[in-house]
């Protein structure tokens, strides 16, 4: 078998350490995913789910416990190295999707290649390619206040993808 592409091991997250008002959002947990598996998180409001995706991205650090991508811990990762893994490796849909909106749905989608460095014109091809696959070319012209709620996800989505 394959080795995990993300692993989580006794991860503990915990806001506002020793203070009143100290909360701990995730407590001991452990988890491996492995290619290519779909895995969905799941449970009531406030149970740690964003947190634990968070600190899987590398976007919240833990307190305790450690995460790994592909074999290299994140905690022992630089800074250009974690920027590797955004651009590259992950992903992240956030619920508040964070469309720019002063950018067409095609230039959201294709922004985080500008970051890579490849052409406008390769850009505008894979973008292109992503809003065929979710049913949203159409739109790509438009603004973000311009969507539905269901074509602004589906264009976070393409945006996800795009690398």
């Amino acid at each position: 078998m394959a080795d995990p592409i993300i692993k989580v091991d006794k991860l503990k997250v915990t806001y506002n350490k020793g203070k009143p008002n100290e909360v701990r959002s995730l407590d001991d947990v452990s988890v491996k995913i492995y290619p290519p598996e779909y895995v969905i998180i799941f449970g009531p409001s406030g149970c740690g789910k964003s947190t634990l995706l968070y600190a899987m991205s590398g976007l919240q650090a833990a307190t305790e416990g450690e995460v790994e991508v592909n074999g290299k811990k994140i905690s022992q990762m630089t800074k250009k190295e974690m920027v590797e893994i955004h651009q590259k490796e992950i992903g992240m849909i956030f619920q508040a999707f964070y469309l720019i909106p002063s950018l067409t749905v095609l230039d959201n989608v294709c922004l985080p290649k500008v970051f890579c460095g490849e052409s406008r014109h390769k850009r505008k091809e894979d973008g292109i390619k992503l809003l065929h696959r979710f049913s949203i070319v159409e739109q790509a012209a438009k603004f973000p206040s311009q969507l539905s709620g269901g074509q602004k996800q589906r264009v976070s989505i393409a945006r996800s993808l795009v690398n």
